[in-house]
């Protein structure tokens, strides 16, 4: 009797991690990083995570800043911006990836290459970054959240 429960247990663990690791037709999103940890005039934000839709159709990145007086966030300015996955240069159809997403600090200059500006604060201010991705279908990510970082005034 005991070699059968300890068999149904291995198999219900089993059953269990395996199910963990599914691609979901719903996108899955993993933040990773977010650096520098201080950010001066010029500095590109890096943000980096992982994403994975069982289709693979996914369509945009949604990105909310947050900036925080004391622990409560506000927004200074418009705070959510939507950006194609073209911009990211991620092959169509692709099930799983790493992706980054940049911004370039209070460098407003279009020339530079970023695909998103960030600009200048009247104060120092701690940020966080909120990221949802959506697939063709409409289907969206659970919020995800980066860890505060520190943005020095311009």
């Amino acid at each position: 009797m005991k070699p059968f429960i300890i068999l149904i247990a291995a198999v219900i663990v089993s059953a269990v991690a395996c199910n963990k690791d599914k691609i979901t037709t719903i996108p899955q999103l993993n933040l990773k990083s977010i650096s520098p940890g201080t950010v001066f005039t010029n500095d590109v934000i890096s943000i980096k995570g992982e994403y994975s839709d069982q289709e693979g159709d996914l369509d945009s990145v949604l990105v909310l800043y947050k900036f925080f007086n004391g622990t409560t966030a506000v927004f200074p300015f418009s705070d959510t911006f939507r950006y194609s996955v073209k911009s990211f240069d991620i092959p169509v159809n692709t099930k799983e990836a790493e992706i980054t997403i940049q911004y370039q600090y209070n460098n407003l200059d279009p020339a530079n290459g970023y695909p998103a500006k960030l600009p200048g604060l009247a104060k120092d201010t701690t940020a966080a970054f909120g990221i949802i991705i959506k697939d063709a279908e409409g289907n969206r990510s659970e919020y995800k959240e980066t860890e505060q970082i520190r943005i020095k005034k311009s």
